[in-house]
């Protein structure tokens, strides 16, 4: 047996006013971002919001784990506009082989490894657009070391706002 809880509104500002979001999720955490990004994209094909550049980072442990969200993300890959949008990376920690680590395209990658986010957040924001918001959903270290790497990108000739969704108990 199973228990299901949520979705809850997150206390995160409108995603939707900035130029640029860059959404960091580890494990389950991908739960929280998933549906920012269907919403940011649709109505960026729309013209309501400001959003130009989104990059959805995900952490898992195996490649079994992409299977959580294959409808969801199956359904996010053909919405219009998205390619011109949307750069996902898959970060996988622990592949069973190096040939399961297959970049389908240049706005999907996968890489083998940890997620490094200073490392992310130093090649996306020389190209952000706007207002950057970094968020977060994964576990406590994982958030400790988006929260840093933000952090020293702030007073960089970056407006870089950070938000944090934690799943507990």
């Amino acid at each position: 047996s199973g228990l299901i809880e949520g979705p809850y509104a997150s206390h995160a500002c409108n995603m939707g006013s900035y130029g640029t979001a860059i959404l960091f999720s580890a494990g389950a955490g991908i739960t929280h971002h998933m549906l920012y990004v269907r919403d940011l994209l649709i109505r960026s094909s729309e013209g309501r919001v400001a959003t130009q550049k989104i990059y959805l980072v995900w952490s898992v442990r195996s490649t079994e784990h992409l299977a959580w969200v294959r409808e969801w993300m199956d359904q996010i890959l053909r919405l219009p506009g998205r390619r011109e949008i949307l750069t996902i990376k898959l970060f996988v920690s622990k592949p069973k082989s190096s040939r399961e680590i297959v970049s389908p395209s240049a706005t999907v990658q996968m890489f083998p490894g940890r997620c490094r986010p200073d490392v992310v957040l130093n090649e996306a924001l020389p190209q952000r657009v706007g207002a950057t918001i970094v968020s977060v959903c994964g576990p406590g270290a994982f958030a400790d070391e988006v929260r840093a790497a933000a952090r020293n990108n702030i007073g960089m000739g970056a407006v870089v706002d950070f938000a944090e969704e934690a799943f507990t108990w």
